[in-house]
């Protein structure tokens, strides 16, 4: 009886899977570079920086990604104005909070 062949490592991209969301984030930018990649950027980055958790399993396009993130970014910059937080970041969706700082709004 021979043994199975062993399990093919090199399909299985390990800096991917460990690297930090700056790196994957670089990464991708440096992959996309016409108009065409603009909705697979979105996409990407929506997965990366943890935005797809948050959609429907139905509602995952970048249409939905963009809308999400404008929804939280709306609801940031209100929290702001009423004067209610101090704190630039959103407590309550993890992952808004690394996402404002890229966009500049984070401390």
């Amino acid at each position: 009886m021979r043994e199975p062949d062993p399990p093919a490592l090199d399909q299985f991209d390990l800096d991917e899977h460990f690297a930090s969301e700056k790196l994957r984030l670089a990464q991708l930018t440096n992959k996309c570079h016409d108009d065409d990649d603009l909705e697979y950027y979105i996409k990407e980055s929506g997965d990366i920086l943890g935005v797809t958790q948050h959609l429907a399993p139905g509602k995952q396009s970048a249409k939905h990604v963009l809308e999400y993130v404008l929804t939280q970014l709306m609801s940031f910059k209100k929290l702001n104005q009423d004067g209610g937080m101090n704190d630039t970041r959103d407590v309550t969706s993890p992952g808004m909070d690394r996402m404002a700082t890229m966009v500049g709004m984070g401390k």
